[in-house]
């Protein structure tokens, strides 16, 4: 005899999906094309070594392409407008100069406000293995001594002039100069390549992560 239909029994249909990692990954290229509320497989996102705990969260935004392609026109717009004046003195005091300038105030606060109304927002757990996972901590060791170091240059400056002198603070600029590219080496940085209603394109994984994923089906 069939059971006796329940309004009050919760949907359990996508709770096992969603549960399984790695159930709806897949290889686009050299990007991982996941579904928006699916998990990362139990795998290094770097080297496919398996996974050390805890997974690191990742916040991600994406935009429109067209807000990317108004930005740039934007910064060569103004690259122009700074530039003529420099040029041609006259330029400065007149009102088509002027005019150009407000126009350009206001064409990138829309482009600003666009930028926050159409961006989408997605957090990821990205797993890693134990090496990765000791990179992970070696940079926000350094990205912690680096801003003591930058917070500390500023207090000297805005307390103590007098020791503000070209004898140790181009050292000490050539050694956070190193520090910021060393770190750039420590932490992946992954990006939202590409965005849909269901699936989203991850990139910045590693190729031995990707290569252990089944290639996406091209329509």
């Amino acid at each position: 005899m069939p059971e006796a239909f329940n309004p009050y029994t919760p949907p359990t249909a996508d709770i096992l999906r969603t549960a399984q990692p790695g159930a709806d990954c897949w290889r686009d290229g050299k990007t991982l094309m996941l579904r928006q509320d699916a998990a990362f497989p139990d795998r290094c996102a770097q080297c496919g070594a398996p996974a050390s705990p805890p997974a690191r969260p990742y916040r991600l935004r994406w935009f429109p392409r067209w807000i990317s392609i108004a930005g740039i026109l934007l910064c060569l717009l103004w690259f122009a407008a700074m530039l003529i004046p420099a040029l041609w003195w006259d330029m400065r005091r007149s009102s088509l100069f002027l005019s150009l300038s407000q126009a350009l105030v206001l064409a990138s606060l829309a482009w600003a406000g666009a930028g926050i109304i159409f961006r989408r927002r997605f957090t990821v757990l990205v797993p890693f293995c134990a090496r990765h996972q000791r990179r992970w901590r070696i940079y926000h060791g350094c990205a912690a001594v680096l801003a003591a170091a930058l917070i500390l240059m500023i207090g000297i400056l805005l307390v103590g002039r007098s020791l503000w002198n070209f004898s140790w603070v181009l050292p000490a600029l050539w050694i956070i100069l190193i520090a910021l590219v060393f770190l750039t080496r420590l932490r992946p940085v992954f990006s939202a390549r590409k965005a849909d209603r269901e699936y989203l394109w991850i990139k910045g994984c590693g190729k031995d992560f990707l290569a252990s994923l089944p290639e996406a089906e091209r329509e």
